[in-house]
């Protein structure tokens, strides 16, 4: 599996969550505003959705939530419970995915395993191309 930092625009995410993303590399130098600590994450798309990859080693799957809706999905980590120390550097991690096609909530998946996060988010049916069947005039 490639897993690759998504530093530049990408057709998924067509302004990303910072619109200067780009012009900087995916950092802002000395102001404490980069994204150098984002998880890896590789978003792909085909014709009947898009497949979401981040990788958050050392977070356990009770200390993760993660929300699908119409045109976003949204990843958190938190700690399993108040008293606990963080363990990873992930601790207290938003973040949300925009798409410009509607997702089908309904079908959505979620799985995490070895520290891997996989989303399949299908795309809505309205949103899905379709191939027609010619027909002759007469």
């Amino acid at each position: 599996m490639s897993i690759h930092r998504a530093t530049t625009l990408t057709r998924a995410l067509p302004f990303g969550d910072f619109p200067f993303d780009h012009l900087f590399g995916g950092r802002v130098p000395n102001t404490g505003l980069g994204r150098e600590h984002d998880p890896i994450t590789q978003i792909s798309e085909a014709d009947h959705g898009f497949s979401l990859t981040v990788e958050l080693p050392g977070v356990r799957e009770e200390e993760l939530e993660v929300q699908v809706q119409t045109d976003r999905a949204v990843v958190r980590v938190r700690s399993a419970s108040e008293d606990m120390e963080p363990k990873h550097r992930f601790h207290g991690y938003q973040r949300a995915y925009r798409f410009r096609t509607p997702l089908n909530t309904d079908g959505a998946t979620a799985t995490i395993q070895h520290g891997i996060l996989t989303l399949d988010l299908p795309k809505a049916a309205s949103a899905v191309p379709r191939t027609l069947t010619l027909s002759t005039g007469s």
